[in-house]
């Protein structure tokens, strides 16, 4: 069996995870979720936040034989944290994620894999340095095949998100770990095409007909997918 330690996208948290960790130790399998720095629980000033402060909070948390799962802009953490101690993690998993490229930015990303729907669901505060959700935008975006009640509680949870981070460009050496990718093929945040491009030539695809949070709206789909990934 394996280790999964779940690491979340922007403006989310550990919380996000939690229709999922149960299911996967039901499986047989050790599930950690946890929040980076300034969102969820964790109440590390935003405007303080680096990247590095993600990376260092995700290599703190692995032990040997990590399977290690990004959602979103996920992506980035995980994979500079395997960078760093690549013999701490059997596999990457990003979840309709953005891999990195070394010398860019998370935001360097935005024409061909954001959706504008997804600037249009947050307002930019430049004196905190952050952005933040807009409720009645985000929800359709987001959760867009999630029920009602389970959209308003995720989006009750919703950190603010650091721009700092979304915009400081990262230099690393691809990590020589097994990569794994899950295609969500009705996401309204990372275009589908975009999931399909970046993933054309890697060994491992897989596809789920969901949204940007499948998390909450197939929970067991994604724990059986995982489940799937650690016998890989």
């Amino acid at each position: 069996m394996a280790r999964f330690l779940l690491i979340h996208g922007a403006s989310h948290g550990a919380w996000c995870w939690s229709r999922v960790t149960p299911r996967l130790k039901a499986l047989g399998h050790e599930a950690v979720a946890i929040d980076l720095p300034g969102h969820g629980a964790d109440d590390t000033p935003r405007d303080t936040v680096r990247m590095a402060d993600y990376v260092a909070r995700v290599v703190a948390h692995l032990t040997p034989d990590t399977v290690l799962v990004g959602h979103s802009f996920g992506g980035f953490p995980i994979t500079l944290a395997a960078a760093e101690v690549p013999e701490m993690v059997r596999s990457l998993v990003f979840l309709c994620a953005l891999p990195p490229r070394s010398g860019q930015a998370f935001s360097a990303f935005r024409a061909e894999a954001i959706s504008p729907e997804l600037s249009a669901a947050q307002s930019v505060d430049r004196d905190q340095g952050v952005t933040t959700a807009i409720p009645e935008k985000a929800g359709p975006v987001f959760y867009s095949d999630c029920a009602p009640e389970d959209r308003d509680r995720a989006l009750s949870h919703l950190t603010p998100q650091p721009i700092a981070v979304m915009t400081e460009p990262v230099t690393f050496d691809w990590p020589d770990v097994p990569r794994h990718y899950i295609r969500c093929g009705q996401d309204r945040v990372i275009f589908p095409a975009f999931q399909t491009t970046v993933s054309s030539d890697w060994d491992h695809v897989y596809e789920m007909d969901s949204g940007h949070s499948p998390f909450l709206s197939d929970p067991e789909g994604l724990a059986t997918l995982l489940d799937q990934i650690a016998h890989t």
